[in-house]
C-alpha cells in the first residue's frame, strides 16, 4: 500500500468487492488504518438517506480547502 493513503472507495456497483479485497490484505500486511467507503448512485430513501457509505473522512480537498 502507498504511503500516505487514507482512504479507498468508488461507486457502490464496482468498488465494493475491490475496496473489501484491498482493505483486508492492506489489514494483513499491517496498514489497518485504511478506510473503506462506497458511493450510492442515488440517495437512498429510507435510513440515514446518505449518498456515501462507509468510513469516509473528509479531507481539506473535499471542503473546497
Amino acid at each position: 500500500m502507498s504511503e500516505g493513503v487514507e482512504q479507498l472507495g468508488g461507486m457502490a456497483a464496482g468498488a465494493l468487492p475491490v475496496t473489501d479485497a484491498v482493505i483486508a490484505a492492506a489489514h494483513r500486511h499491517g496498514a489497518a488504518n485504511l478506510r473503506g467507503f462506497f458511493v450510492r448512485k442515488e440517495i437512498k430513501q429510507h435510513g440515514l438517506q446518505q449518498i456515501v457509505e462507509g468510513a469516509f473522512k473528509p479531507g481539506p480537498e473535499d471542503r473546497g480547502g
